[in-house]
């Protein structure tokens, strides 16, 4: 059996049945190789900062994009906001690059609560007429392959600093899964 993964979420499929072409996750076709594969290529915590931040700069213009295409109005703002958001999140990923005492304080553990909404929304792909809630889903469902991404990372690895620094780097997206799914909850279920 084949494994693909997504260079840019990190999202890992078993391939079952092969057909012709390739599997697309994120706009790219997925590459051969699993997450084992990729952490072997970290050796420094450095790398990882720098991988982390081409993943949100990735994110950046994928929000950003989809924001220029959509025609729903209301959908490109709530983009705009969410590459906003990526753009901060490499900011965060810089200066933890650029100051190693900061990096103790992100490491520190905390547990972020997880709505599950991704659990129970069903895959939505990207449209030029997607809704609030579908560019929501989008999101929230980014977010959960972000963390599940480093979740793996960090139970792969047997560097203690590594598996430290991802399972931080799994929280961070798990808060913003969570920021997500709060207003997910706000505006979709209560208008419901």
């Amino acid at each position: 059996m084949k494994i693909l993964t997504c260079k840019k979420c990190g999202k890992v499929v078993e391939v079952i049945k092969e057909g012709k072409g390739g599997l697309i996750c994120c706009g790219e076709e997925m590459s051969e190789g699993s997450i084992t594969e990729q952490q072997k290529s970290f050796q420094s915590v450095e790398e990882v900062l720098e991988f982390a931040m081409n993943k949100e700069e990735a994110a950046f213009a994928f929000y950003r994009d989809l924001a220029r295409k959509v025609k729903t109005k209301g959908v490109d703002k709530l983009l705009l906001e969410l590459a906003d958001q990526e753009k901060e999140h490499k900011s965060l990923f810089l200066s933890l690059l650029k100051k190693k005492s900061s990096i103790k304080k992100f490491l520190k553990p905390k547990k972020i609560q997880d709505l599950k909404i991704s659990d129970y929304v069903i895959e939505v792909s990207p449209s030029e007429d997607i809704t609030i809630q579908e560019a929501l889903i989008i999101a929230i469902k980014r977010e959960k392959a972000s963390f599940d991404f480093y979740t793996n990372l960090a139970n792969s690895t047997t560097d203690a600093k590594l598996k430290k620094l991802f399972n931080a780097m799994a929280q961070e997206e798990a808060g913003h899964k969570l920021k997500l799914e709060t207003i997910y909850d706000e505006v979709i279920y209560k208008e419901n």
